[in-house]
């Protein structure tokens, strides 16, 4: 007895917007993990620049009203230190995968 159906879905392609190309939704996988990443990719570039800025102003406003603490300011301090790290490590990642793709000549991100 089977309690959970096997459904297919219509295919549907959304409209592009500024180049991004248009979402493969109920393409039954034929979306390969490159394509996926640099369909996403531009939303997580946006997620890591918010998150270095909200960081930043936490940091700095932290910072601001420390009071002079030792512990509060290095506390402080590495809001700030982490928000940046954090920032630099995806953009290196992407530009690393970048000249990986263009030594190596293999497509990655599709």
């Amino acid at each position: 007895m089977k309690i959970i159906k096997e459904v297919w879905g219509q295919e549907v392609e959304l409209p592009d917007y500024d180049g991004v190309t248009g979402w493969k939704i109920g393409t039954g996988g034929r979306m390969t993990l490159g394509e996926i990443i640099s369909e996403v990719l531009p939303y997580i570039f946006v997620a890591a620049g918010l998150s270095m800025f909200a960081m930043l102003i936490i940091g700095g406003f932290e910072l601001m009203v420390s009071g002079g603490e030792p512990g509060k300011i290095k506390a402080a301090q590495g809001k700030l230190t982490g928000g940046i790290v954090g920032f630099l490590i995806v953009i290196f990642a992407y530009f690393i995968t970048q000249i990986v793709e263009t030594v190596f000549g293999i497509n990655i991100l599709g």
